[in-house]
């Protein structure tokens, strides 16, 4: 990951392509880069993005109706968590941030009466997602998770936004996750030639290992004597 991350701020993106270029996500080499131009330590901006994103689900529970001791009662518990506490360098720590960040602003979304707050809040969500799925090289199990949280948020946007606003926050919210996806494709394609996000999901990858899977070595011989 740091090998990545001094790539990126060096304007290489992942660097020369070799076994371990692309054989994980890259959100985490993304967020080392940027806390590069920052200059800060990188466990004290690990922990101020997970401090900001509990504080943001706070917040958001605050909106769901939920009043100012509850709240308080669940930013407690998830801050102090310690299986979500970030202590390591490690891509983990990031991970949970970015759930908390697209899941609030999901909440926001759909409890947001203005337009403009819609539209921030949908594509917030959706550029949040992007890098919570590029952090780990995660399958397809997430879609029907992000489906139904963008059919909630149709269904359960107040009752005074009609149905275009509605609609457009859904589409905003995909726009975002589009836009990062379709993005680090584009450079994965103009630096490697592939536009997958990472090498695991690369239809190469996926018939080589099936390949691998097909091959057929016959029944297991139980007792068989071996001389000395």
């Amino acid at each position: 990951f740091i090998s990545k991350a001094a790539s990126i701020f060096s304007g290489e993106w992942f660097g020369s392509y070799n076994q371990n270029t692309r054989i994980k996500g890259g959100a985490y080499p993304l967020f080392l880069a940027v806390n590069r131009l920052i200059g800060l330590p990188i466990t004290l901006s690990q922990a101020l993005l997970f401090c900001g994103a509990v504080m943001f689900i706070g917040y958001a529970c605050r909106r769901l109706g939920l009043n100012w001791i509850l709240a308080l009662i669940c930013v407690a518990l998830i801050m102090f968590q310690p299986a979500l506490f970030p202590v390591r360098i490690t891509r983990e720590n990031i991970y949970s941030s970015l759930m908390l960040i697209s899941l609030a602003s999901f909440i926001f979304q759909t409890t947001s009466v203005a337009t403009k707050a819609r539209i921030f809040y949908s594509v917030l969500s959706g550029v949040a997602f992007a890098f919570f799925l590029y952090t780990r090289e995660e399958g397809l199990w997430f879609i029907p998770s992000a489906i139904l949280l963008i059919s909630f948020s149709v269904w359960r946007s107040p009752v005074n936004v009609c149905l275009k606003s509605r609609v457009s926050g859904a589409l905003a919210s995909l726009s975002g996750l589009f836009l990062i996806v379709g993005g680090v494709s584009l450079l994965n394609f103009s630096y490697y030639g592939v536009n997958s996000l990472v090498d695991f999901k690369s239809k190469e990858f996926r018939l080589t290992l099936d390949t691998l899977n097909s091959i057929d070595i016959g029944s297991d011989t139980h007792f068989v004597p071996v001389s000395k």
